[in-house]
Parts: structure tokens; C-alpha cells; sequence
């Protein structure tokens, strides 16, 4: 699910009634990326972008008929008192407002008694900024790259963890989207801004091998028409074990090591 629908569902089929559910997600940019035209305006100008606290709390006023009518009739609690909403912010000497992501050491967003939750800093293009976490149990440990480019933060969120679930895409995306080529000019600028902001294919497995993982997940497959088998044989250079993603795939991470349950049948 995305967040929109885990908000919704999830309030209304999942979370408990007696605790507030913790959300964590990027803080606000504070600056676009670019100057607004006049003639194509941003949306909200006011608070063009917003951290994870504002869109959370856009998310359920947005849906304020359908969950006034839940409070009111079926006694359900305001999701409001059921639902709070963080923003992860990286450390102060870090600008946001410059679009880009400098080098910077993991930093500490949350810990209790069964987990370490670290993150940092990871490229995306404009879409800034992008967090990648790392997750530490007595277990084990794993670090999600969320959307990036080859990374030198993530590398060294990753070094030591158990597994790394990190995103990828087709080194020849181009061609499965607009053909074997020659692209013209609108479709050259597509490909390099498409594949500038992300891994490809020819980069995951040196990405892996200097994080010093011993599982490779690869998640966010793009194109997601492509055979698994095409993606197993699509990474190079790394000496660990390489896991195509799928729905309903479990990865249980053991002081034993890491074990993959398989996947549940989707109905």
C-alpha cells in the first residue's frame, strides 16, 4: 500500500484503538528545486513542500466526510489521537534548500528495547530530500535504500548490515520503453532523467559489494514486466546472495543468518 491508503486502511482495519500509531517520513525540503513560471504555477505556493507531519495531516482531512461519519455513527476514535506523524530531519549543518545530498553520517532517528532505526541522506534528482534507513535488531539488521542513485551515504548506512533491500532499474530501460532507438531528443532527455535517478542494472551490484551485505533484495523493479530471471542474471560484481522482490515475500533475518520464506500466492 502507499501511505495514502495505509493511513485510511489501516485506521479503519488495523490499528489498535488503545495506542497511537508512530509514522516516520522526510521533513520539509523548504525551497523547490526550481523558479515556478506564471503561466504553469506550483501547487500550494504557500507550503509547496510539505514534511511528512503536513501531508499526513492533509491525508486525513482529506478524507474528513468519510471518517467524521465513522466518529459519529460508529464511535470510532479521531484518527488524529490514533496516528502521530514525525518528521525525520537530517543534522543541522545540512541545507536542505540546496536540492542535493553532501556526505553525511548516519544519524539516529528511533530506538526501544528491539530496534535501532538510523538513516541518511540518498539522491533522487529534484525529489529531495530522500532517506534511506537501516533497521538493527538483536536478530539482525536491514538497510532500505527507498528511491536513489548509486549512493556513498547508503554505502555507509549498509556497511555491517545483514541485508540490503535496494531498488533497481533496467540499464536499458530506454529501449523497453521507446523502442531499440535511435530516441529522439524528448526521448533521450526522458531516459537520462529517468535513469539518473536511480540504480541501474550495471551499478546495484557494486553498490552491494562495497556495502559489505550478505543478501541483496532488489525491490521498485523497473520495468516491472520484466522475468525474475532476467534481474538474477542482470547483476554483476557482487559475491552475496541476489533476491528478486515480489508480493507477499518474506525475508526473515536470523543471528543464523538470512532465510527466505517464499512467496504467498496472490488471489
Amino acid at each position: 500500500m502507499d501511505l495514502a491508503n495505509l493511513v485510511h486502511c489501516g485506521y479503519l482495519q488495523g490499528w489498535p484503538q488503545d495506542a497511537p500509531v508512530d509514522l516516520w517520513g522526510p521533513g520539509p525540503r523548504g525551497a523547490l528545486p526550481g523558479i515556478p513560471e506564471p503561466a504553469n504555477p506550483v501547487v500550494r505556493p504557500s507550503d509547496p513542500s510539505p514534511g511528512t507531519r503536513t501531508f499526513v495531516r492533509h491525508l486525513i482531512e482529506a478524507f474528513a466526510a468519510d471518517l467524521n461519519d465513522r466518529i459519529l455513527t460508529a464511535h470510532r476514535r479521531n484518527p488524529f489521537r490514533l496516528l502521530r506523524a514525525h518528521d525525520v530531519l537530517p543534522p543541522m549543518e545540512v541545507d536542505l534548500t540546496k536540492g542535493t545530498s553532501p556526505p553525511v553520517e548516519p544519524w539516529l532517528v528511533t530506538q526501544d528495547d528491539t530496534v535501532r532505526v538510523t538513516a541518511t541522506l540518498v539522491e533522487h534528482g529534484a525529489m529531495y530530500p530522500c532517506l534511506a534507513y537501516r533497521f538493527d535488531t538483536a536478530d539482525g539488521s536491514v538497510v532500505f535504500s527507498g528511491d536513489t542513485s548509486p549512493s556513498e551515504n547508503l554505502i555507509r548506512l549498509s556497511r555491517g548490515a545483514d541485508v540490503l533491500v535496494h531498488e533497481v532499474i533496467d540499464a536499458r530501460w530506454g529501449e523497453w520503453q521507446f523502442g531499440p532507438g535511435p530516441l529522439d531528443a524528448a526521448q533521450a532527455r526522458a531516459v537520462a532523467g529517468v535513469l539518473g535517478k536511480h540504480t541501474s542494472t550495471d551499478q546495484i551490484g557494486a553498490v552491494a559489494q562495497a556495502s559489505g551485505v550478505g543478501t541483496l533484495v532488489l525491490t521498485h523493479l523497473v520495468p516491472a514486466s520484466v522475468p525474475t530471471a532476467h534481474w538474477e542474471a542482470a547483476v554483476h560484481g557482487f559475491d552475496g546472495r541476489v533476491v528478486v522482490g515480489e508480493d507477499l515475500l518474506e525475508v526473515d533475518i536470523t543471528t543464523d543468518g538470512c532465510v527466505v520464506r517464499g512467496v504467498l500466492p496472490l488471489l
